[in-house]
């Protein structure tokens, strides 16, 4: 995307995974894309990148629920084992609350009532 406005755009109409969101954004400043889509898909890995470190961007990152925060210049392995770390953490929490629903459907399974059951 050119810029924020056009990935808000976009996460309206289509689900993404990963963002990567940088602070210096046309149009809009990059934590408050970051809370943007905190709010329309909350389930999205967002990772900030900056040239611009400062500890009030780090703060309002992890405020408005960056997973990560990585400092340009960066190294692509860096950015690639963070993005890996918190993909793999998502797809590790779906798959926990997809099991839990499963066995929440076979206990419920268990207390139906058998067909020809006496209603009182």
């Amino acid at each position: 995307m050119e810029n924020g406005k056009q990935a808000l755009k976009a996460a309206e109409k289509e689900l993404f995974d990963l963002a990567l969101i940088d602070v210096e954004l046309p149009g809009i400043k990059g934590t408050e894309l970051l809370h943007r889509l905190k709010e329309i898909q909350p389930r999205m890995v967002k990772i900030i990148l900056t040239g611009f470190p400062s500890f009030e961007n780090a703060m309002k990152a992890v405020n408005e629920g960056a997973d990560g925060y990585i400092l340009k210049p960066f190294e692509g392995g860096k950015l690639l084992k963070t993005i890996r770390k918190h993909l793999d953490q998502k797809a590790t929490e779906y798959l926990r609350i997809r099991t839990e629903i499963e066995q929440n459907n076979k206990f419920q399974e268990q207390f139906k009532k058998p067909k020809g059951a006496f209603e009182f």
